[in-house]
């Protein structure tokens, strides 16, 4: 038991890392938590739901090796060789192909609720706003380091604005719960950063 928590402890250790120190990864943390808001907002069949969530969690694993290999590309020497340049790019590249595929996916189900989702807009405007400015907001935290007091300022307007959206849209459900937790740890990386 005690080998297992250890394991489970090196685990988190390294999303802690990766949701602190990558940018891409933090990115599409935001992109995650942005789409499992969208499929409470939604009500996505049950079916469509694990689709999106299978290629949500495969995204962001497939990034989390792509940032270990550049780690372990980055360390094994000193020299900038090509084939260094071309493995990194390579598994970049895996990445890149797997994200558009898993957004053509996410866009294909989603063209299915476009009427429900107009009604949405149309019925609770501030809703979509609060949305809209809560994604700009944290990504542009996931993207520069603003400093600690404008990151605590910018994490608790996010934080406003993903209750006002939770209220005005009665997001409930599993993927309402995952969407608080991605963006609740998102938020304390985005400070982790400022602070440190």
């Amino acid at each position: 038991m005690l080998k297992f928590l250890t394991s489970f402890s090196f685990a988190c250790a390294g999303l802690s890392y990766a949701l602190c120190r990558e940018t891409n990864f933090r990115v599409q943390w935001l992109c995650a938590t942005v789409v499992f808001l969208l499929i409470s907002i939604l009500s996505f069949s049950y079916f469509e739901q694990i689709i999106v969530l299978i290629l949500s969690a495969s995204v962001l694993s497939l990034e989390l090796l792509n940032s270990a290999l550049e780690q372990l590309a980055n360390d094994h020497g000193t020299e900038n060789s090509l084939s260094k340049k071309h493995g990194k790019d390579l598994a970049a590249s895996s990445v890149l192909l797997f994200s558009l595929c898993a957004l053509l996916v996410f866009f294909l189900i989603t063209a299915n609720y476009l009427q429900d989702l107009l009604i949405k807009i149309i019925t609770v405007p501030t809703a979509f706003i609060c949305l809209i400015i809560l994604i700009g907001l944290n990504f542009f935290m996931c993207i520069k380091n603003p400093g600690l007091l404008l990151s605590i300022f910018l994490v608790s307007i996010s934080t406003i604005l993903h209750a006002v959206l939770a209220i005005q849209t009665e997001i409930t459900g599993m993927f309402g719960v995952l969407a608080l937790v991605f963006h609740g740890l998102l938020s304390a990386s985005n400070l982790w950063r400022a602070y440190s």
